[in-house]
């Protein structure tokens, strides 16, 4: 016989205790860190949607900025594991810095690229989406490793 308990959004209950949220969530540092991780996390959808409507505008043709998609794509799958280690290994502000500049930077230079394409052979184009790609700055990567190191220091882990 199933005997339905009755349940608070705080209750004990391991399976659906959120104890251990609200504790998590009434430091003022994490509050913080989750907004901005949320406004940083942002481009991840939009990013490759922006290029290929700047492609396709500036080209006319669909084809054109599917290509330069899969080029920011590419770069995006080839270099996020080296970030990840590379975050394991050295911290993440180091990464965090180089990809805050980089990434920005390249994705400014593809901008212009593509309205001055006739000045520019299309090789560049597909260089800056790679490079856009590759310097994505790897904010789930670093908020997973802030929390793994909060929660061990806070005993919460």
């Amino acid at each position: 016989m199933y005997v339905m308990r009755e349940s608070t959004p705080f209750s004990s209950d391991p399976m659906i205790s959120l104890n251990r949220y609200a504790a998590l969530l009434a430091h003022a540092d994490v509050r913080q860190t989750i907004v901005a991780s949320i406004i940083g996390r942002l481009p991840i959808g939009l990013t490759g949607l922006s290029i290929l409507l700047l492609a396709q505008a500036s080209s006319g043709s669909f084809a054109a900025g599917g290509a330069l998609t899969a080029a920011y794509l590419a770069g995006l799958a080839c270099v996020a594991p080296i970030l990840g280690r590379l975050i394991d290994r050295i911290g993440p502000r180091a990464v965090l810095r180089v990809s805050g500049v980089g990434f920005p930077s390249a994705l400014c230079l593809l901008a212009i690229v593509q309205a001055t394409e006739a000045a520019f052979s299309p090789a560049w184009s597909f260089l800056l989406a790679f490079a856009a790609g590759a310097t994505f700055p790897p904010i789930t990567v670093c908020m997973r490793t802030f929390f793994r190191q909060r929660l061990a220091t806070d005993g919460e882990l």
